[in-house]
């Protein structure tokens, strides 16, 4: 007797196209199958017709009701969970595709012929209405024949380029109950996916160009890759962080016959959707590592794990068993350095770009400077930028640099360091002080909350004894505010009281401005010529209060052209990496989207529309991902 064959039909609003689905299930020509319909809390008319189907064929039919809209992935999963048992195989269909008449008993005569796991069927593309269509880009079925289990498994990693409603699954060949676990739980936009990485581990995938099925593409479609891109994204890191750690992988490994030129393939292939979906980079370096640990010493296996390090920042980790660092480390010189030891010992490192020259500045560029030329080079755009994000080494003698301290927070070198110690200690610096290649690993939503960043308090640490002139920078031309010594200052002191003070009226060493005015996170405030910026934020019982510290000192009569010249975006980024309580913040997806969009928008001189949009990405964000 023939063995039955299980079909499980997914239905949410269907009403359109569910009829001629289930009579294309029905009429198979192979009789002994169940077919297990879930409606998925449809709002259409799917419930009526689905049941009136289930009166007409009692016992060939059964139907679920979800409670809840479950979405397709876990549907088929409680499906499947349920009603696997005394099955010799099953079968998937979505609510809109149609079989031939003989697509069962042809799937699974091909199936026994060949020992196969799974076998699939040519497909015919249809539109809502009915009609053929081309799009020959979306499965490739017909390289299953030319292919072992290593390139179908290697090649799986890249895309899924399987279609579920074409396949048929033998159970004979594999544990039904195991199956269970191939599914991947909750999967939305990859239900099928993770199935077919597991069972290629398992055995035999073939073609049948004997029978084919209509697989419909509408407006609606349940495998419609424009939706649900940010769970996909998630969907297909956690998919592969399961296959990659499960016994079944291993084993498969174990038994390879060529195992370095298999493990050579998947990485090369996991690597380029590294851009699609972020968090493989974690994925990849723990697979790396967990090869590493397992004895497979791979040449490309090393290179992508430290090559992984170098990317989120880790550059000492790099250089263990004497290795060159993946990518060169830029350091551009800016101006003259005097001590010339320093400088040759820059050139001479293998991992050292050294550049001279400060149009040569890059935003992954290291500065050196010497303390001397500090005045003249910070009215440089790029290199107060790098100033900023603390990529400037500083050179000068213990007296000159302790002075620098009090203005500058970057790295100072001392012209005595010892030789052997300057790259290490740029280095170690480099690691735990800069972003430059820190980019890669822990770039996920983070559920911390992110007030508004504008306060009308500024707390400023002065060591000025006369405030001539103050002058607000918030880096939009059309909002710079000039306060000149003609005007009259409010200063509100700790203890509440307001005085008035004029030009050259001496103060004490901490002022507390109030203003109707907002001081935002990205504004600096220039007293006197120095540049004071946002070092921290407290809060007070009158709210947030920005704290700002004095960072250098100003000559260039020209400054406020210069900063209002700042790409706004990257005045943001730098002021948030500023200020430790929102690091957060910039790593977060929500951050990235919202840069990308600004950068948009500015290039079409949008900027007031850039900061609606920002206002918006915060109500989003906040809603979805703090609550």
């Amino acid at each position: 007797m023939k063995q039955k064959c299980i079909v499980f039909l997914p239905v949410y609003n269907g009403s359109r196209y569910i009829k001629e689905t289930i009579d294309s299930v029905i009429n198979q020509d192979y009789k002994n199958l169940e077919l297990v319909i879930t409606d998925d809390k449809s709002t259409d008319k799917s419930i009526t017709i689905l049941e009136k189907y289930v009166s007409q064929y009692p016992g060939k039919i059964t139907l679920i009701k979800n409670e809840h809209n479950l979405g397709v992935g876990s549907t088929l999963y409680n499906s499947y969970k349920k009603y696997y048992s005394n099955a010799g195989y099953f079968a998937m269909i979505g609510h809109d595709d149609v079989w031939e008449p003989g697509f069962l008993s042809s799937q699974i005569l091909a199936l026994n012929n060949d020992n196969a796991i799974v076998s699939f069927s040519e497909v015919n593309y249809i539109n809502g209405a009915g009609k053929a269509i081309n799009n020959d880009n979306l499965f490739f079925h017909k390289k299953l024949d030319k292919m072992t289990q290593q390139q179908l498994f290697q090649q799986l990693i890249s895309r899924n380029f399987l279609c579920a409603p074409s396949s048929v699954v033998n159970l004979n060949l594999c544990d039904p109950e195991e199956l269970i676990e191939f599914w991947g739980y909750n999967n939305d936009t990859l239900q099928d996916y993770e199935m077919w990485l597991n069972l290629s581990l398992k055995g035999k995938f073939i073609y049948n160009n004997k029978t084919s099925i209509s697989y419909r593409i509408h407006e609606s479609n349940l495998s419609d890759e424009s939706k649900n891109i940010l769970i996909s994204k998630l969907e297909y890191y956690a998919t592969l962080q399961r296959v990659f750690f499960s016994e079944g992988f291993w084993g498969f490994l174990k038994d390879c016959n060529d195992k370095y030129y298999f493990i050579d393939k998947v990485i090369d292939n996991l690597k380029i959707n590294l851009a699609y979906s972020n968090p493989c980079k974690l994925l990849l370096f723990n697979l790396c590592s967990n090869l590493l640990n397992r004895g497979y010493e791979d040449n490309l296996i090393k290179d992508t794990y430290y090559f992984l390090y170098m990317d989120c920042g880790v550059i000492m980790k790099c250089l263990k068993e004497g290795r060159d660092l993946p990518s060169k480390i830029s350091i551009v010189q800016c101006g003259e350095i005097k001590e010339k030891r320093i400088v040759k010992c820059l050139e001479k490192s293998s991992n050292i770009y050294y550049e001279v020259g400060v149009e040569k500045i890059k935003h992954y560029s290291m500065c050196i400077a010497q303390i001397d030329s500090m005045e003249f080079l910070i009215n440089n755009e790029n290199f107060f930028r790098n100033l900023v994000n603390n990529q400037v080494i500083i050179v000068g003698n213990k007296e000159s640099l302790h002075e620098a301290k009090d203005k500058f927070s970057t790295l100072f070198l001392d012209e005595k360091t010892d030789e052997d110690r300057i790259v290490k200690t740029i280095f170690s610096y480099m690691e735990d002080n800069t972003h430059i290649y820190r980019n890669g690993f822990f770039d996920m939503i983070t559920a911390y909350h992110v007030p508004d960043l504008k306060t009308n308090i500024a707390k400023i640490q002065l060591n000025e004894e006369t405030v001539r002139r103050i002058e607000y920078i918030e880096y939009l031309p059309q909002n710079v505010t000039y306060i000149t010594g003609e005007e009259l200052l409010v200063i509100a002191n700790e203890n509440g009281t307001e005085n008035l003070f004029e030009n050259n009226h001496i103060i004490n060493e901490e002022l507390i401005l109030k203003s109707e005015m907002k001081f935002d996170i990205r504004m600096r405030i220039l007293i006197n010529n120095k540049l004071y910026t946002c070092h921290d934020v407290t809060n007070s019982v009158e709210g947030l209060v920005l704290n700002y510290k004095p960072i250098s000192y100003f000559s260039n009569s020209t400054r406020s052209n210069q900063f209002t010249s700042f790409n706004v975006s990257d005045i943001l980024a730098q002021y948030y990496e500023l200020v430790g309580s929102y690091n957060n913040l910039i790593n977060s997806t929500f951050y990235r989207w919202y840069n990308k969009i600004w950068k948009i928008l500015c290039k079409f001189k949008m900027e007031k529309a850039a900061l609606k949009c920002l206002k918006l990405c915060k109500k989003i964000y906040g809603k979805l991902f703090i609550g």
